[in-house]
């Protein structure tokens, strides 16, 4: 996805209250406005954009979405680390630590792996104990904990994509309400060119209703990942 940058200096709030006002505004000045090529479609239109502006949800929803997700992911690696352990507990109670079935299994020492490697490890375990589950049944070993070992691994891989979907979908909405919102700023820019150049003699409370306040050269940076000043950024939970 190509960068994109705010043309606004103020928030989604305020540029949705001042699309509003200012239609207001356009309405109440129409008949100066348009012979200037302001007219009543065009005034709706842009109220049509403001109000599509409107919908869009906070950047704060997408971001508690992704923690979501990674708290979910979280929870699933504390559940696989305590499968994993009860996995290596009885290698331990049927080989012994020395043994070299125990060493082959190498499931201990868990919390330093990242999730990656941690699937990759859990997968590894759950190979292993399907191959001995017929020795391993005196110490508790089922094909339903096999199952449910199985199942745990494919919802922790399952969160990854999620993590990833709930990323892609803030990029893709931060993508969308900005182009909306540059799109309205524009035509609230050039209106309000026109007003200052209509109303700037003949009537001075006029001309101060199309002046933009508070604007200023936006700065060169990216709003894809980052969204009302802050990057999001998570972290590994290791448990």
């Amino acid at each position: 996805m190509n960068r994109i940058y705010r043309t606004y200096n103020m928030s989604d709030a305020a540029l949705c209250m001042f699309t509003s006002n200012f239609c207001n505004t356009l309405t109440e000045d129409i008949s100066e406005l348009t012979p200037f090529g302001i007219n009543e479609q065009k005034i709706a239109e842009l109220e049509a954009l403001g109000n599509e502006f409107e919908v869009f949800l906070d950047d704060v929803v997408y971001i508690a979405y992704i923690f979501g997700e990674n708290d979910n992911k979280n929870k699933l690696r504390s559940s696989l680390l305590e499968m994993l352990r009860s996995m290596n507990l009885r290698a331990e109670m049927k080989w012994g630590k020395k043994s070299t079935n125990y060493k082959r299994l190498a499931a201990s020492s868990l919390t330093v792996l990242n999730d990656n490697h941690l699937l990759v490890k859990a997968r590894d375990v759950h190979s292993f104990m399907t191959e001995f589950l017929t020795e391993l049944e005196e110490f508790g070993l089922t094909q339903t904990l096999l199952d449910d070992l199985n199942n745990l691994n494919l919802q922790f891989e399952h969160s990854f994509k999620s993590i990833a979907d709930a990323k892609k979908n803030r990029e893709d909405k931060t993508y969308e309400r900005i182009s909306k919102g540059n799109e309205i700023y524009k035509l609230i820019s050039m209106y309000c060119e026109i007003g200052k150049k209509v109303f700037a003699r003949k009537n001075p409370a006029r001309y101060k209703q199309y002046v933009l306040y508070g604007t200023k050269k936006p700065k060169k940076r990216s709003n894809i990942s980052i969204t009302n000043g802050e990057e999001v950024e998570l972290e590994n939970s290791e448990t």
